[in-house]
């Protein structure tokens, strides 16, 4: 029993462990992106587009390009649509896995139906739902805002600790039905539900090494680009004063 309020604690703060645990690049401009171009905007303004064989424009004026230049700015609008694609998914994917890992954690400890496991599963939902609806591809073509990619791990982080303190207090319930039950002597009764708790924190921390573990190669990633990035101002000045990534 004396590691039971302990796991309490964990599981309300866990979730904000996880989100600060994040990708330190930012984006500093808008993005759209499809398989056919690559469009960087800042406050509604176009600053440059990439076309399919890499055409550009740089605020609406044509650049010239050799074959070697245009090569290597498509490769770069290429990356940034698959890494655009690959983040909406992961992030996802991700909270639906957050979804189930509470699910899991709390219908172990207190049974699939418990309240605590339903209104976990119902506060995650709401999430993924929210992201999806302002993420997903349009007819193929993902608008990305530096505004929400920049504030999504606070965003999300906060979204996970309130689906997990939404079953706190059903939570905080099971154990005063444990206190009040008439089965076996207390300390039985307490050691009953702290053994439910082990099984509660372990279910979580199999859930933080995942995110953790997710949150890092979705950093490599970025960082990769970002590189490739830096190659593109070098190798076209005309894009050297408008990077996608800090």
């Amino acid at each position: 029993m004396k590691r039971v309020f302990p796991l309490l604690c964990a599981l309300v703060l866990a979730p904000a462990s996880v989100a600060s645990e994040e990708c330190r690049v930012e984006l500093r401009n808008d993005f759209r992106v499809s398989s056919k171009s690559l469009e960087v905007s800042s406050g509604g303004t176009t600053l440059y587009e990439i076309r399919q064989g890499g055409q550009l424009k740089v605020r609406g004026e044509a650049v010239d390009l050799n074959s070697e230049q245009r090569t290597l700015a498509e490769r770069y609008a290429g990356d940034v649509g698959a890494l655009a694609s690959q983040w909406i998914e992961l992030v996802s994917e991700t909270l639906g896995l957050v979804g189930e890992s509470l699910a899991s954690a709390l219908g172990e400890a207190f049974g699939e139906n418990s309240a605590a496991a339903v209104q976990s599963g119902l506060a995650m939902a709401r999430t993924k739902e929210k992201f999806e609806s302002m993420s997903w591809a349009d007819n193929g073509v993902y608008t990305v805002s530096a505004y929400q990619f920049n504030d999504l791990g606070e965003v999300l982080g906060e979204d996970i600790a309130d689906a997990v303190k939404a079953s706190i207090g059903t939570v905080f319930i099971e154990l005063g039905e444990a206190i009040k039950s008439e089965e076996g002597s207390f300390e039985d009764r307490m050691e009953a539900f702290g053994q439910r708790m082990e099984v509660m924190g372990s279910e979580l921390e199999h859930m933080a090494r995942s995110l953790k573990e997710t949150g890092e190669s979705l950093c490599a990633e970025l960082r990769e680009l970002q590189k490739l990035e830096r190659k593109v101002a070098d190798e076209i000045p005309e894009l050297a004063d408008y990077p996608l990534f800090d």
